[in-house]
């Protein structure tokens, strides 16, 4: 999904979900969202 989509779903601008998305990869110590989403699918709690 794009980061538009994703803030158009979210009511967000297309920079707020890059800050956001930004501070994830940081707090879980991954680089781009193709981790993001093999931590979601191997851990749910994520």
């Amino acid at each position: 999904m794009r980061n538009r989509d994703i803030g158009a779903e979210l009511g967000i601008g297309e920079g707020q979900v890059k800050v956001c998305l930004h501070a994830m990869y940081q707090k879980l110590n991954i680089d781009n969202r193709t981790e993001l989403a093999l931590l979601a699918l191997s851990n749910p709690a994520v």
